[in-house]
């Protein structure tokens, strides 16, 4: 009953405050469980994004897919599901990168902003990653 409390408590003081530290507690939420509490972004498949990202630019996404490469220094990744790729910055994540590599067994989702990057291709921002390695845990067989 106290835990509650304390939830119902703490959800009331971030309704007063600002989206940024709002947005802060969802991204720690978010790394941890990959799941949101206080906000409610879509989840979207790559070809979703791809093909509809005119009207979800600078909107906030979930994105799943595997980790098929990461650039050297850890600023950016590509993740791939069946239909499409897409490129991930990781440059406003805090040593989140670093636990994730690419392999085939290695599936992340990804919450960020979505924009636009050169040619007009969808690029997604992260702010937050939760890195999983099966896509049964990711939602992928559309059960979880």
């Amino acid at each position: 009953m106290n835990r509650w409390a304390g939830l119902v408590g703490l959800v009331g003081l971030l309704g007063g405050c600002n989206r940024s530290l709002s947005s802060q507690v969802d991204d720690a939420l978010f790394h941890r469980w990959g799941r949101t509490v206080l906000s409610h972004p879509e989840t979207l498949t790559l070809k979703e994004i791809h093909l509809g990202s005119g009207a979800y630019t600078g909107r906030d996404v979930i994105a799943v897919g595997k980790v098929v490469q990461l650039s050297e220094h850890g600023t950016y990744a590509v993740i791939s599901d069946d239909e499409a790729r897409m490129l991930v910055v990781l440059t406003e994540l805090e040593g989140e990168a670093a636990g994730f590599a690419s392999g085939e067994t290695t599936f992340v989702r990804v919450l960020g902003r979505l924009e636009r990057g050169r040619k007009g291709l969808p690029v997604l921002r992260a702010h937050a990653v939760s890195v999983r390695e099966t896509s049964v845990r990711l939602g992928l067989d559309g059960k979880a």
